[in-house]
């Protein structure tokens, strides 16, 4: 039965494996209630959608919860009660964005008002369990910022106290000892790295730094973003994460680089916790702001927004301009000294950008990016599941279609890559396997063809930088050296 799982318990010391339940039927992701017994279930078709399967208290019937749901309908339980048929969820059935709703799950009853709710993004939740004895506690989500809600009262106080300790971050408990009086937080921050301190409860409260993520940057070395937002042409609002170095002032507009997210169903999202974290970092330490517009197609601020891209990529581009002349109208950015960079699918925006407005920009980045549309879809890494496939062809284009075909060859970047008038700077490494080299060969091929500058830097023995730190800093080196080549003049 590939691909249909069965549950086990796995004793992390000895290795020994147990049986806990039989798949039973069709269900290929589970969650557990409070005391870990398999009590929801979900069924994924080729097409996105996916069926939901409850198992009420005590008994070991499985029943459907609310029937077929589509690709964009979202129900996750984020706690179940032990013994009980209630609880909370994520979802965004019957509205446009995600919330945290109490839920009757035998009943598939959700309640009509949510208990967390943004009017402007996505509401996304974990559980939190007691640190020591004891169940549910409350609950950590995603806003524009993350944040925790304790119905515990001992539990918001005592975070309220950490948070107090450790100012101007997002703290949560990632470990614990078995009675709860030793606590690890990890402190996530816009402004530093990320850092881990111990936490213990006995004798007063006491809390000290144990660890740091990159203890060779300091806090006072970073920046740090700024959320906003403007209106587009067609009304949308657009979210976006503005970050100023420290060269910029009121009357001093500063370069600008605009740094698409990756996807391009993602999103960015606040504080320093990954490498691609520190790009806004890396470009506002040399003198330029960074702009990161939340386009449509992103995840995050409910389906409208990231529907209103499906086969409609010119609304995703539109964003991404309209967000550098909100920049430069608001006074942060120099016209004349724009820029635009992204890894993966922000590297096709970046070059995309550059040949549908080729004045605008004196210089471009790609990272392994993706130039021809066709060509990807049809060759998706092997890594991909059926169902990745098909919401490349649901939500871009399907090659064997002759209309989405037309789209796909009038939105890849491969066939106006002439237009382009300024420097690209390209990146490859060869062991990288979410983007095929050829990709990017191909966008060097085109720009050499045509007598355009690049520099192209192939690493052979490279992986993606995600998962490489040499890879990274060999990266960043070369890039220095383009930007240099650039900003010289200026």
């Amino acid at each position: 039965r590939s691909g249909i799982p069965d549950v086990y318990k796995l004793n992390i010391v000895t290795g020994q494996l147990q049986q806990v339940l039989e798949n039973p039927g069709n269900i290929q992701q589970f969650i557990t209630d409070e005391k870990g017994t398999p009590r929801f279930g979900f069924s994924f078709e080729l097409d996105g959608s996916h069926a939901c399967y409850y198992r009420p208290a005590n008994t070991d019937a499985w029943i459907p919860f609310r029937g077929k749901m589509s690709d964009l309908e979202y129900f996750k339980p984020v706690a179940i009660a032990s013994g009980k048929d209630i609880g909370i969820a994520v979802t965004n059935l019957n509205q446009d964005k995600r919330g945290l709703f109490k839920v009757e799950y035998k009943e598939g009853l959700i309640s009509n008002s949510a208990t967390v709710s943004h009017h402007s993004c996505d509401v996304d939740a974990k559980a939190i369990y007691s640190y020591g004895p004891g169940g549910f506690v409350g609950v950590s989500y995603e806003e524009l910022k993350p944040k925790q809600m304790f119905f515990d009262t001992i539990f918001r106080n005592l975070h309220e106290f950490i948070d107090q300790r450790i100012p101007n971050a997002y703290n949560r408990v990632i470990s614990h000892n078995e009675s709860g009086s030793i606590l690890i937080i990890e402190s996530i921050s816009a402004r530093r790295p990320i850092e881990y301190y111990r936490v213990t409860l006995e004798d007063g409260l006491n809390v000290k730094l144990i660890a740091q993520s990159r203890p060779g940057i300091g806090g006072a070395d970073l920046i740090g973003s700024t959320s906003a937002s403007f209106r587009a042409s067609d009304g949308q609002l657009i979210p976006v994460n503005l970050t100023l170095p420290k060269t910029y002032g009121p009357d001093n507009p500063v370069p600008l680089v605009v740094v698409p997210h990756d996807g391009p169903w993602s999103r960015d999202k606040w504080g320093i916790r990954d490498w691609q974290d520190y790009v806004p970092e890396f470009y506002a330490a040399r003198g330029f702001a960074v702009l990161q517009v939340g386009y449509r197609g992103s995840t995050g601020y409910g389906k409208q927004h990231m529907q209103s891209s499906f086969k409609n990529l010119d609304r995703m581009h539109e964003d991404v301009y309209e967000g550098i002349q909100w920049a430069i109208g608001k006074g942060y950015a120099d016209k004349d000294r724009i820029g635009i960079s992204g890894m993966g699918w922000g590297g096709y925006i970046a070059v995309s950008a550059m040949t549908r407005w080729p004045e605008l920009f004196q210089f471009g980045v790609t990272l392994e990016g993706i130039f021809n549309l066709e060509n990807y879809i049809r060759s998706m890494p092997s890594w991909s599941t059926k169902q990745q496939l098909q919401n490349w062809k649901n939500r871009v284009g399907n090659p064997v279609l002759p209309a989405d075909q037309a789209n796909l060859r009038k939105w890849s970047p491969i066939h106006q890559a002439s237009a382009i008038k300024a420097p690209v700077f390209v990146y490859h490494g060869a062991r990288g396997d979410r983007v095929g080299f050829s990709q990017s060969q191909a966008l060097v091929d085109a720009l050499n063809s045509a007598g355009l500058p690049n520099r192209f830097i192939q690493q052979e023995d490279r992986a993606l930088p995600s998962f490489s730190q040499s890879a990274r800093i060999s990266l960043f080196k070369q890039l220095d050296l383009f930007l240099n080549s650039i900003t010289r003049s200026w």
